[in-house]
């Protein structure tokens, strides 16, 4: 008897218990196309596969044709595929009950090459598993003219690899395998009734090819709200109200969602698995946090009582409420986006009843971003420790909620752009250069003009320019910078660098990164990527002209790029409060001070909040 699947997550064993054993390939699809690397991949996430998880195969789209028979219109490859593996295990397990099921190709030959497969006819045993070996053993089989064809020889080159993968694997590993297929490789299951579609299979088919249908979870949910409206007992009236204030709303959160700074207020990265970002919503109803959008749907069929659409209508409202209010977008987006809480854990603790009021909201928003605060000292985070740099990195955390508190401070109601914060890549950038990177004499040269004016305001006390080291460490107490220069000009030619200017020049940075802290925050800005890159390595006259250049208002060649208000305070040095102490050829000791102090006093609330 013929058990009706709905759709779902099916092994292949459930699909076959259900009766239905028979699938028909017709004319209009491509042949089999499977490869090496497709078999193998295949294997190793099985093999890879935990024993408390699921491995999800994609859809298996299907249509009833009569009695036990199901024609196939998406997942020819994953089912032929999973035929020959079940037939090849046969000949290394006996545990393997996994019953076996036809497969019927309308204008191929590939059903009697299976057989013939099945029964050892051909020889399969490869030397190594190339493509040449294959067809070293294609080209030798004893075939009938209609069998030699690109189908047949790739089902072949499958069967090849299976047995080639499989004999290496001992008792133990097979026996898994198997174990894996039974209970936790799974396929979605999606039945689909072409009359109510009002669409032919070859049709269906040939839209979910071309990528003009694609099955997501969200769809699915749509579906069941749909189903459920349908199933109740309003009259016909009142059912269609509510699928079009359905249609109306779903509109509207998704266009919602499609704005970035709504979209990366909520979430922090668009490496995301969302094709319709309702399934963001969802999944914060069901607690989904696996990276399918399938497996709200799963949930939600399950569980009716998460299949409310005024729930979830609730959670977009929840959210549009605290994106519109300035106070909270900053706050919570600052959270999210410095992975500090998750957006679904801010609504939780909204939600828990222990906020009783918008003004307990706000101090626990502030509270969770002291307590972050709180776990560092902001004068000895450097950009050179691992934890310190990188998209959720302290120095970022401290620079982007600097640039939050800019905004609101010198433009109340505008709100920072989180969607160009994630989206153009924003990263930690040198004001004062770094030392070279690679250690040319050009390079070297590069870094000595850079760092002249520090020198002379900072480390040097005499017009010589001799700055004094510790003997101790090395085996001279002082470096001329003069001759220093010149010794390294003379040698710009050299394949090599003497040894005894490069210890004078690893001295003199030494000297030069205690007196002045290159990686320290006083030396970083907030830059997106693309700018970032422009900048590169240069000066801090260089990088500054760009900066300003790319934020100049009276540009025409539509390339004005959003700059970060802390950046851009830094390279125009408007923080500086001593106007007679401004100079604009580099980054003065001086200014890092007042950069660092400035820092300081606009996060002070976060910094001593308790």
């Amino acid at each position: 008897m013929i058990k009706k699947l709905n759709t779902d997550l099916y092994t292949i064993v459930e699909i076959l218990n259900a009766g239905i054993d028979n699938f028909e390939i017709k004319s209009y699809q491509r042949g089999y196309r499977w490869d090496i690397d497709n078999i193998k991949t295949l294997i190793g996430d099985i093999l890879e596969c935990g024993a408390n998880s699921v491995y999800c195969l994609q859809p298996i789209v299907v249509t009833n044709i009569s009695a036990s028979t199901y024609e196939v219109i998406d997942g020819q490859q994953r089912l032929t595929t999973f035929k020959i593996l079940i037939h090849c295990l046969r000949n290394y397990t006996s545990e393997l009950d996994i019953k076996d099921f036809n497969i019927s190709y309308e204008t191929r030959s590939c059903e009697l090459f299976l057989e013939k497969l099945y029964e050892n006819v051909f020889q399969h045993e490869l030397e190594d598993l190339t493509i040449d070996h294959v067809l070293l053993l294609w080209n030798q089989l004893t075939l009938e003219k209609e069998e030699r064809n690109r189908d047949n020889f790739h089902i072949f080159q499958s069967y090849c690899t299976c047995h080639f993968e499989l004999k290496r694997l001992d008792t133990v590993t097979l026996s898994n395998i198997v174990n894996k297929i039974k209970a936790q490789i799974k396929f979605i299951w999606y039945e689909v009734d072409l009359m109510l579609l009002n669409i032919t299979a070859e049709k269906l088919f040939a839209n979910i090819n071309k990528n003009k249908i694609k099955l997501t979870g969200a769809d699915l949910i749509k579906a069941l709200f749909i189903l459920d409206i349908e199933n109740n007992a309003d009259n016909v009236e009142v059912k269609h109200f509510r699928k079009q204030n359905l249609a109306n709303e779903w509109d509207e959160i998704e266009q919602s969602l499609r704005n970035p700074d709504f979209w990366f207020f909520i979430t922090n990265s668009h490496n995301q698995h969302y094709d319709v970002r309702i399934g963001k919503l969802f999944d914060i109803v069901t607690e989904n946090r696996l990276e399918s959008d399938l497996v709200a749907y799963f949930i939600m069929n399950k569980n009716e009582s998460l299949r409310s659409w005024p729930l979830i209508y609730d959670k977009y409202r929840i959210a549009q409420e605290w994106f519109e209010d300035t106070y909270y977008y900053h706050r919570i987006g600052f959270l999210v986006n410095m992975n500090i809480h998750s957006f679904e854990r801010i609504l939780d603790e909204y939600n828990n009843g222990k906020i009783t009021s918008k003004l307990k909201f706000k101090e626990w928003l502030d509270g969770e971003i002291s307590a972050y605060f709180r776990s560092f000292e902001i004068k000895e985070l450097l950009y050179s420790k691992q934890r310190d740099r990188g998209r959720y990195g302290k120095c970022t955390g401290v620079l982007l909620l600097y640039n939050i508190l800019l905004t609101e401070k010198f433009y109340p109601g505008q709100k920072f752009s989180f969607g160009k914060f994630v989206e153009q890549e924003w990263s930690l950038e040198h004001i004062q250069p770094q030392n070279p990177k690679e250690k040319t004499a050009e390079n070297w040269l590069e870094w000595l003009r850079e760092i002249k004016p520090l020198i002379v305001d900072k480390i040097a006390d005499n017009e010589q320019l001799i700055i004094k080291v510790d003997p101790d460490q090395y085996d001279f107490s002082e470096i001329n910078y003069e001759e220093l220069w010149h010794s390294l000009k003379s040698v710009r030619q050299m394949d090599k660098i003497p040894a005894f200017i490069l210890k004078q020049l690893s001295a003199l940075e030494d000297t030069f990164e205690e007196e002045f802290p290159v990686h320290g925050i006083q030396n970083l800005a907030l830059l997106d990527k693309v700018t970032n890159s422009k900048l590169s390595n240069g000066s801090f006259k260089e990088k500054r002209a760009l900066v300003l250049q790319m934020n100049d208002t009276e540009r025409v060649d539509n390339e004005k790029t959003y700059l970060p208000l802390g950046t851009l305070n830094v390279f125009s040095k408007t923080m500086i409060t001593d106007p007679m102490g401004i100079q604009l050829e580099y980054w003065s000791v001086t200014d890092s001070e007042f950069y660092e102090k400035d820092i300081k006093n606009t996060l002070a609330p976060y910094l001593s909040y308790e």
